[in-house]
């Protein structure tokens, strides 16, 4: 079984057993273990898609230290997310770990939002511009988010309209991209 075979198995697993706690949930009175669990579980398969959709340009020797920090980005969070699900029992710090928390998941997801989009390969200027408009995109939207999340905003505040702009453009960007692409090949 080669690392990709592996990968896939474990991300069933990890489903699985998010139905069977689920379940459990639903049957019998949950206990706090089995919630705790449950988020571990719903962690460890966010931020496996995530750190999937980053290695899906490690191939590419142009893109591969922007693939390999996704990846990286994806396994802290990930631990992270599990480590405080089972270590934080109190009140006192749970502010500063849910921030940090939403940091890791920002930038995962952004940085695996913009590996798919940097899967299309063309020389059409049409689809290199919306891709490199929706690249941009995504980077305000992260960093909206980001000045939400941290304290003070970290010296940055998005005007809500450049933000709500960006995430219009951000899902345009994301759905019209690989049409525009498959469009420009089939002609």
């Amino acid at each position: 079984m080669n690392f990709k075979q592996a990968f896939f198995f474990s991300i069933v697993l990890f489903l699985l057993s998010l139905a069977v706690m689920a379940i459990s949930f639903v049957l019998g009175a949950p206990t706090e273990i089995l919630f705790r669990a449950f988020l571990s579980t719903i962690s460890l398969v966010v931020y496996a898609m995530t750190a999937l959709c980053c290695s899906l340009v490690l191939d590419r020797p142009n893109l591969n230290v922007f693939g390999k920090i996704g990846v990286g980005i994806s396994i802290i969070g990930g631990v992270f997310a599990i480590l405080s699900n089972f270590f934080i029992n109190s009140l006192d710090g749970f502010a500063s770990v849910v921030m940090w928390r939403y940091i890791f998941l920002i930038i995962a997801i952004s940085l695996a939002h913009i590996s798919l989009l940097m899967k299309i390969v063309t020389n059409n200027l049409f689809v290199r511009f919306a891709r490199g408009l929706t690249i941009s995109s995504i980077a305000l939207v992260a960093l909206g988010f980001l000045s939400i999340v941290l304290p003070s905003g970290f010296g940055f505040a998005m005007p809500e309209s450049v933000f709500t702009i960006s995430i219009i453009l951000d899902v345009l960007g994301t759905l019209a991209t690989p049409i525009l692409n498959k469009a420009v090949k089939s002609t």
